[in-house]
């Protein structure tokens, strides 16, 4: 985990967004929606799979999507090439 946190910490800063699945590893999540607030940086939880609700959570200052197929701990399995579809644009 500490390479992921590593390169969230490189991507994000103050005001910046993160949307985040809901059934993505629990440490992870926790770190996105109990330290990286302190921050000032945002966090959105969607449920896995569900693209229309990732796609409605994504904000001009989004930064990045976090999503993990399978799934961690139900094993759902999110399409990841509709999930990079569905990625931020940056203008």
């Amino acid at each position: 985990m500490a390479a992921v946190t590593t390169a969230m910490y490189a991507v994000l800063s103050h005001n910046a967004h993160v949307v985040v699945t809901d059934d993505s590893y629990r440490r992870t999540r926790q770190f996105l929606t109990q330290t990286l607030h302190r921050y000032g940086i945002e966090v959105s939880v969607v449920p896995a799979g569900d693209y229309q609700a990732i796609t409605e959570a994504i904000r001009p200052t989004t930064r990045l999507l976090v999503s993990e197929s399978p799934t961690n701990p139900y094993n759902r399995i999110v399409d990841m090439e509709t999930l990079r579809r569905h990625r931020p644009r940056h203008r």
